[in-house]
């Protein structure tokens, strides 16, 4: 058992209130202004607020008399009967129970930013046991009475020089107090107001600074280098922390907690969080969590990966990257990354990615498969793009083609894109050879179409040259199994329930009702029980875990597998030039079953490395799209017609107890209307298999080869 488990905490060391004559209140009255300032700390999400006015202790008094005032009325309210109070009271209540619970979810330490004599901010954080008392003395003796308290302005000055501040709080609290630089690198900070020399020296190497609060990581890399200079040296045993903080006056663009800093300790008890001061390596991260952070640092170190500082005006130097990396296995670009390897993060919103993205998919060709993260940094976000390595065997960039070398995109030589494409062609047909290798020579000797295996090459070749791998296309989504299925009522052909089943669905099976939709059952997920489950809507294509590819376009639908399945949707930038009944069509195609089977071995499209291997036809005629899309709503009308007579026949056949009672003559009758249905269905998938012949540019040789090798591979299926 692991005792004293540590848990992370956020905590925004840098926090003004009203009481800070800089404060913007909005034209807001004191009170007003102060409930607006804790709303925004709820929103915040932190665990810790640091109350740090200019010069004073006021603002962290206020909100102590204001939870005491509040308790004092609430302790009142609840003494009375509540039916016997106005609105405005019980909105009073209200209102006082949201703060309470601000107050009792957020923890809040005194502190105050101190201004010195040589006009140097520097910020210390109380012990919240102390005697608020105490800490107004202090800042009294320091040279501030309460006529200048909340002041930071160049005439009120403090007695005490930095040195002087430090020192004065090391004798004055001893271990209750944490002294930290603020905003060293800003106006009126340690960094960027003092000029080098041994005060500014004395001030970094002493051993009561405890923190230092940045705001850009050059900086902060900077100052780190500056502690290996001899007269800069701290002694091992006292290391310092760097993190952000938000420096909150409620101006615009302020956010409290953007950027926070994340401590990993035993609780929120001052003792605890002064005692991660002295390990900040481990137990203090910024801005963002530990995990995140490490998670960052793994990237930002795979020497496989491309660093690039900044997102605006980036397009060309990014699909570049996307380039050379697509030509590669696989890879990120990180965006947000500074010279020294610190993740300090761009400006950017969910619609620059998108453009972004488009641009990329557009610009780069053949379409490279992108996927991108995002990692919030307070303010900014570090963008991970991940290249996924291309399935084709080369990709280009304005008429160029790239590598990767040395972290950084390369133009190739044409020397180089052949030995490339050599290799890459080499790889790729020699898996082919050998998934194949059986099979081919038992069809081989079957049909005695196959030499040395060159027209398998050329198909896929012809295959792939009319083709885009399916992840560019398509966004997908994993069914899983339900942990629990409760089931009253189930009948094969009364789809009337809310539930797609994916049980025992194979692609083109024996004896089967062929079927282009998925089957609806009759039952309802008001019998299932304790669940979290999604509910579908709009055009999707499932697929099982067998292969079996079905269309839907119903609302409100939850989908259920018995092991797992895939929901797939038409990306938005694709929506116009491609439709879902299409990829159905096209996944359900001779065409593509002959080139899985022979890249593969196998017509399980669902398998995760036949899956990622599926190409999509690009380009399509608007008549070949609008063709396939009226061919498929045929097989749809069909399919409906079918089930609604099946279910009368169903309930012609029951008995009355409900049970089936079916006779021999009965099931020959059902046979032969499930036959004639199959026939409708097979006629028109013909008539899909050779518009995806056409498309493809597949002969005719071609397309008799494919329909003999499929029949003996698979006869029950084909």
């Amino acid at each position: 058992m692991i005792e004293n488990e540590k848990k992370i905490f956020s905590i925004d060391f840098h926090v003004h209130t009203p009481e800070s004559k800089c404060y913007n209140r909005n034209g807001k009255e004191e009170n007003d202004a102060y409930k607006e300032l804790l709303v925004k700390i709820r929103e915040a999400n932190l665990d810790a607020v640091c109350i740090t006015d200019h010069n004073s202790i006021n603002g962290y008094r206020k909100l102590n008399d204001m939870i005491r005032d509040m308790n004092i009325k609430l302790e009142i309210y609840n003494k009375l009967d509540i039916s016997i109070l106005s609105e405005d009271m019980k909105k009073e209540i209200e209102e006082l129970n949201m703060f309470k619970n601000i107050f009792d979810r957020v923890k809040f330490f005194p502190g105050v930013e101190f201004t010195t004599q040589d006009q140097i901010h520097m910020i210390i954080i109380f012990d919240e046991k102390l005697n608020v008392a105490s800490i107004e003395e202090f800042i009294y003796r320091g040279g501030y009475e309460q006529a200048n308290q909340g002041k930071d302005e160049n005439g009120v000055l403090s007695k005490w020089t930095v040195i002087d501040l430090m020192n004065e709080v090391s004798s004055t609290f001893k271990e209750k107090a944490i002294v930290i630089a603020a905003h060293v690198d800003r106006k009126k900070g340690v960094w960027e107001s003092l000029d080098k020399s041994i005060y500014r020296a004395n001030i970094l190497k002493s051993q009561n600074l405890m923190g230092i609060t940045y705001n850009t990581h050059s900086t902060k890399e900077v100052i780190r280098n500056v502690f290996n200079n001899k007269e800069y040296k701290r002694e091992a045993a006292s290391p310092i922390a760097f993190f952000q903080c938000s420096d909150f006056h409620n101006n615009e663009g302020d956010r409290i907690g953007t950027p926070r800093a994340y401590f990993k300790i035993n609780s929120l008890e001052f003792n605890d969080l002064r005692s991660a001061f002295f390990n900040p390596d481990e137990y203090i991260s910024s801005p963002a969590p530990m995990q995140t952070m490490s998670i960052i640092k793994q990237l930002i170190e795979n020497e496989e990966n491309i660093l690039i500082n900044s997102f605006k005006d980036k397009i060309d130097e990014i699909c570049k990257s996307v380039c050379a990396l697509s030509n590669g296995e696989y890879g990120n670009i990180l965006i947000g990354v500074d010279k020294y390897k610190n993740p300090v993060g761009v400006e950017v919103n969910k619609a620059d990615l998108e453009s972004l993205k488009a641009s990329v998919i557009e610009l780069v060709n053949p379409k490279p498969n992108i996927e991108f993260e995002t990692y919030n940094l307070g303010k900014y976000e570090l963008i991970s793009l991940r290249v996924n390595g291309g399935e084709e065997s080369l990709y280009w960039y304005n008429d160029e083609c790239y590598f990767v070398e040395n972290r950084v995109s390369k133009r190739a030589h044409p020397s180089d894109i052949l030995r490339h494409v050599q290799d890459k062609m080499a790889n790729k047909y020699n898996d082919i050879l050998t998934v194949n290798k059986n099979k081919l020579k038992k069809i081989s000797d079957l049909l005695l179409v196959y030499n040395d295996g060159v027209e398998v090459i050329q198909y896929i070749n012809n295959f792939e040259k009319y083709t885009t791998s399916i992840r560019n296309i398509i966004e997908l989504e994993l069914i899983k199994r339900p942990e629990k299925l409760y089931v009253n009522r189930l009948t094969m052909f009364e789809e009337t329930g809310n539930v797609i089943l994916l049980a025992g669905l194979q692609p083109r099976i024996k004896d089967a009702v062929y079927r282009f939709t998925p089957e609806l059952h009759s039952f309802y997920v008001n019998d299932i029980e304790d669940m979290q489950i999604k509910k579908f809507s709009g055009e999707k294509i499932i697929i099982s875990h067998s292969g079996a590819v079905n269309y839907d376009n119903s609302d409100d639908k939850y989908i259920f597998a018995p092991k797992i399945g895939l929901v797939l949707r038409v990306k938005e930038i694709y929506s116009d030039s491609i439709s879902a009944k299409f990829i159905s069509a096209f996944l359900k195609s001779k065409a593509l079953f002959y080139y899985v089977y022979l890249l593969k071995g196998t017509f399980n499209i669902f398998k995760p490395d036949v899956f990622k291997s599926l190409k999509i036809p690009t380009n399509i005629p608007k008549e070949t799209t609008l063709k396939i899309d009226n061919l498929v709503d045929k097989i749809i009308e069909i399919e409906n017609e079918f089930v609604q007579n099946m279910n009368k026949r169903c309930r012609a056949c029951k008995d009355k107890d409900g049970k089936c009672s079916t006779n021999g003559n009965e099931y020959d009758d059902c046979e032969s209307h499930i036959d004639n249905h199959n026939k409708k269905i097979y006629d028109i998938m013909q008539l899909i298999d050779l518009e995806i012949y056409s498309l493809l540019s597949i002969d005719e040789e071609t397309q008799l080869r494919i329909e003999q090798v499929l029949g003996t591979a698979f006869s029950d299926m084909f």
